[in-house]
């Protein structure tokens, strides 16, 4: 499920997702970044889904450590 979020992120960002390759996921995290900082100051309902991605994603983290999972940290 993390995954296909990351890829949606991805997507709203401007770029193409690509989940195969960790190398072109850890280029894209920059841009992804950029945009969900860009989200999380829109506040409202914006950053609250912002917020609960975040935290998805730390829980995962804390169960498996991996370069896929870390990437979806951004």
């Amino acid at each position: 499920m993390l995954m296909y979020l990351r890829m949606c992120l991805a997507h709203s960002a401007g770029l193409v997702p690509n989940m195969e390759s960790t190398a072109t996921m850890q280029q894209q995290a920059p841009a992804i970044g950029r945009f969900v900082r860009q989200l999380n100051s829109e506040g409202g309902l914006q950053s609250e889904l912002v917020v609960a991605y975040i935290d998805v994603a730390r829980q995962l983290l804390t169960a498996f450590n991996g370069n896929s999972v870390i990437c979806c940290v951004i």
